[in-house]
C-alpha cells in the first residue's frame, strides 16, 4: 500500500511537471508565432495586378500601406536635384547618386569610403532600422540598382527595396507627389562593408573555368558577341548572357518573379552557382545583380567589367562565331 501511494505520489508529480513543461513550450510556441507572423506582415511580397513580385521589389500598394510606418525610409534618386524639387513621394528624401560612388585614375565607378557612405545615409535619416524604399524617375535604373549595390555593401540590402515603376507607377495609380522638404531626423548607423560582393580582375580570372561560378556579361547581345564594343570586342570566355533590357517592360517596371527565373534559366545560369554580373564600368550590371538578389542568387559584381578587362591586354576575350 505503501509503495502504490509514492507511485501515486510520483505520478501526480510528474504528471505537473509535464504539464508545466508543455505550457511552457505552448507559451514558446505561441510567441515564436507572433514573431514569425510580425515579421511576415513586414515583409514586401504582394500581388500587384495579377504578377506576384519579387520581395525586393515593392509595388504601389505595399508602399502606401508601410507610408507612415517610423521606421520607413524613402529615398529619391536623381541626377538633378530639380526634379525632386519639382516633385517626388511624399517624405521622400533625395539623394544624389555620386555621392556614393567615386572616379579614379584606377577604376571608373568604386565606392566612397565607407565612412562617407555613412555620413551621407545617417543625413538621410537612415539607421540600422531603417526599412529602405529606392525610387525613382526617367528610368534611371542604372543609377537606382547601383545605390542598391552600395547599400548592400553596406550591409544594409536585406532592408532595402525598390518601388517598382519609381514615381512615374505611383503618379499612374492616382497617389499624390508633393514638392515641399520633409524635416529629417539625423540617423545612427554602423557599418561593416561586406567586401565579398565585389569580385576583383584577379578573382574572375581565378573563377574563369570554374563549373561553380557563373559569369554573367549584361551588354546588349552586340557587345557580348564582339561585333561592336573596345577597348577589345568579344567578352570574358565562359561568360553567359543577359541584356539587362530583358528584366523590365517600356514602363521600366521590372517583369515578374517567374518571368525573370525564366531570363536566367534560359541565360543558362544555375541556382545552385554563384553568379558575377559585370557590364562596361560596373554600373549597369548591378541591375542584374539586384534582380538576382531577389531571386535568392548568390550574387557578385565584377566592378572592373569591361573597362578594367579589355584594357588588360593579356587577358582573354571570346567572340561569338557569326555563321555565313
Amino acid at each position: 500500500m505503501k509503495i502504490q501511494k509514492q507511485l501515486q505520489f510520483k505520478f501526480r508529480r510528474n504528471q505537473k511537471e509535464l504539464n508545466r513543461i508543455t505550457m511552457i513550450s505552448r507559451s514558446n510556441y505561441l510567441i515564436t508565432l507572433i514573431i514569425v507572423l510580425m515579421a511576415v506582415s513586414n515583409l514586401p511580397a504582394q500581388e500587384n495586378g495579377s504578377q506576384k513580385t519579387s520581395s525586393k521589389i515593392v509595388d504601389v500598394g505595399w508602399l502606401t500601406t508601410h507610408l507612415n510606418d517610423p521606421d520607413l525610409v524613402i529615398v529619391h534618386i536623381a541626377p538633378l536635384k530639380l526634379e525632386y524639387e519639382r516633385e517626388h513621394i511624399p517624405g521622400a528624401r533625395y539623394l544624389f547618386p555620386g555621392w556614393l560612388t567615386i572616379s579614379t585614375p584606377d577604376e571608373a565607378t568604386t565606392f566612397v569610403q565607407p565612412r562617407d557612405i555613412k555620413k551621407v545615409l545617417e543625413l538621410l535619416g537612415i539607421s540600422n532600422k531603417s526599412k529602405i524604399v529606392l525610387t525613382f524617375m526617367n528610368g534611371i535604373l542604372t543609377s537606382v540598382c547601383r545605390v542598391y549595390l552600395t547599400l548592400d555593401y553596406a550591409g544594409l540590402g536585406d532592408q532595402t527595396f525598390i518601388l517598382n515603376g519609381g514615381v512615374e507607377q505611383w503618379k499612374a495609380a492616382g497617389k499624390p507627389v508633393v514638392s515641399d522638404f520633409p524635416l529629417v531626423k539625423k540617423g545612427k548607423l554602423s557599418i561593416v562593408p561586406n567586401k565579398n560582393i565585389i569580385y576583383t580582375t584577379d578573382r574572375i580570372n581565378k573563377n574563369i573555368k570554374s563549373p561553380k561560378v557563373d559569369i554573367i556579361d549584361t551588354r546588349s547581345a552586340p557587345f557580348y558577341a564582339g561585333t561592336s564594343g573596345g577597348p577589345r570586342y568579344g567578352h570574358i570566355p565562359g561568360a553567359l548572357n543577359i541584356p539587362i533590357a530583358k528584366l523590365y517592360d517600356e514602363n521600366f517596371r521590372f517583369l515578374p518573379d517567374d518571368k525573370l527565373k525564366e531570363v536566367f534559366h534560359d541565360a543558362g545560369t544555375k541556382p545552385e552557382n554563384e553568379l558575377v554580373t559585370y557590364c562596361f564600368v560596373g554600373n549597369a550590371a548591378s541591375i542584374v545583380y539586384f534582380v538576382a538578389c531577389s531571386l535568392g542568387y548568390n550574387v557578385h559584381l565584377y566592378d572592373g567589367s569591361m573597362d578594367e578587362w579589355g584594357n588588360r591586354f593579356e587577358l582573354p576575350l571570346e567572340k561569338v562565331e557569326v555563321a555565313k
